[in-house]
Formats: C-alpha cells, sequence, structure tokens
C-alpha cells in the first residue's frame, strides 16, 4: 500500500506537480476576477485591501438609507407643501366670493350710477351745481357741464358743490368714476354743511400738482388718479374717516392760471 505519492515521484515529478498546481490556482484567481470585475475577492487576496473594502461597502449602505429617509421627508414636505397651496387657493376664492356678496348687498354706499341697493346721485342739470367757497371761485374761469349721461365735467376753476343731505356712517361708501386729460392745481371730492374749506378735511385727493393748500381726510397718495386720461373708479369707504350728516357734496377743480386743468365725474 502506497501511503504518500512523494514516495513514487521524484524531485523533478515533484516539483513539476507543484507548479501545475500553483498555476491552476492563478487560472481560478484570475477566472473569479475576469468574472466579478474585482481584483480582491477574498481575505486571503488582500486582507488590508478586502476589509476596507468591505467596511466602505457597509458604510455607504447606512448613507443610502439615510438618503432614502431624506427622500421621503422631502417628498412629506412637498406633499405639505402642496396641501397648503390649495388651502390658501381656497380661502382666496372664499374672500374674493364674501368681498363680492358684500358688495353686492351693500346698501349704504353713494354712488352716482343706478344700483337697487344704493342711494343715488343723480345731476338734474347744470343748475344743481352752485358756488362753494365763493372768494375761491372766482374767477369761475372755464365751463361746467352736465351731460346726459350724468357726468359732471368741471373744465377750468371751480369751486362747485351740489345739495345733498346725507349721513355718512362707518359703512357708507362713495362710488364714481373720476378722470383728468390735464390736471390742475387741485381736485377732489367731499362732503360739507358750509362754504368753508378751511375748517375741515372731509375731502379727498383725486389729482393736482399743487404740493399744499388743502388738508385731506386720507393722504394724498391713497385716491390719487393714475388712469392717464380714461376713467378710474372709486369706490372710497368714506366711512372709516368721518362720519355725521352733510348737505352738500362738494367738487374742488381749483386752477387760477391757464391752461386749466379738468375733472370729470360720472357713475
Amino acid at each position: 500500500m502506497v501511503d504518500d505519492v512523494g514516495n513514487i515521484l521524484t524531485a523533478a515529478q515533484r516539483a513539476r506537480l507543484l507548479a501545475i498546481q500553483k498555476t491552476a490556482r492563478q487560472l481560478d484567481g484570475t477566472s473569479l476576477r475576469l468574472a466579478t470585475g474585482q481584483k480582491v475577492n477574498s481575505a486571503l487576496d488582500n486582507p488590508g485591501n478586502y476589509f476596507l473594502s468591505r467596511a466602505l461597502r457597509s458604510r455607504a449602505g447606512d448613507l443610502q438609507k439615510l438618503l432614502d429617509g431624506i427622500g421621503q421627508s422631502i417628498r412629506v414636505i412637498e406633499e405639505a407643501d402642496h396641501g397648503i397651496k390649495a388651502q390658501l387657493q381656497t380661502l382666496d376664492l372664499a374672500e374674493s366670493y364674501l368681498e363680492e356678496i358684500a358688495r353686492k348687498f351693500r346698501a349704504d354706499e353713494v354712488t352716482f350710477g343706478p344700483s337697487p341697493n344704493d342711494t343715488l346721485l343723480t345731476f338734474a342739470g347744470v343748475s344743481d351745481i352752485i358756488p362753494y367757497d365763493t372768494a375761491q371761485d372766482v374767477p369761475a374761469s372755464g365751463t361746467v357741464t352736465v351731460n346726459g349721461n350724468n357726468e359732471l365735467i368741471l373744465d377750468g376753476n371751480f369751486w362747485k358743490r351740489k345739495a345733498y343731505t346725507y349721513t355718512i356712517t362707518p359703512d357708507t361708501i362713495l362710488a364714481f368714476d373720476y378722470r383728468t386729460t390735464f390736471q390742475g392745481e387741485f381736485s377732489t371730492i367731499g362732503f360739507d354743511n358750509d362754504q368753508t374749506f378751511s375748517n375741515d378735511s372731509n375731502r379727498f385727493y383725486l389729482s393736482g400738482i399743487q404740493p399744499s393748500g388743502l388738508s385731506f381726510a386720507a393722504p394724498r397718495p391713497t385716491y390719487a388718479y393714475s388712469g392717464g386720461g380714461a376713467y378710474q373708479h372709486y369706490e372710497i369707504p368714506v366711512g372709516t374717516y368721518f362720519t355725521g350728516t352733510f348737505t352738500h357734496i362738494v367738487f374742488i377743480q381749483d386752477d387760477d392760471v391757464a391752461p386749466f386743468g379738468n375733472g370729470q365725474y360720472k357713475d
């Protein structure tokens, strides 16, 4: 019985066998590297690189999990943002709807035009337009026109008023259209009980180039005309500035030097 193959091999045969075995192992390792695309496939190939690679793969897996969690959190935030935007749009629509309802059913509005819930301001003709402050209404240069469209045109230097007894409450709104094709010194609209402009500020600035001389219920820029010659619609919440009973509505178109400015009011 043969106990060891080495007993029947010569030294040269044994060397060749070992060389063949080494070559076979190298072929196996090369085949594995070609199949996996990795130079190091086990700790036997390169212990340092193998364990470093394993640690890096483990760390990369942890980072990928964190990245997935961040992505899910971002998605949750995006969905919440979409929901908030949708709710804001709903609130905007509701606000617009409520404003429209309030406008339609507002029962305390002074307006130049026809509306079933409003108190109408109409002109029978030029005879309705009487002097306001006679010291300022001189010279009353230019023309005053009231046409069939319930439109008042003051073209020149005019301080005028119309008899119109009305009690302004906190809810009162003054609604009208206004334009000017050439600005004078002042163009205003307001209310008064006498013929003196200096004892109150119950008027609103619409246009004009004079920097001072009149006081107003609201800062000048609040209702400043910006229509470029076209009619601009106004809804002034008069009751938020002053209240009380007044006997006249007042129109000031102040311009002492030609060429004269103009102010035009209608529904």
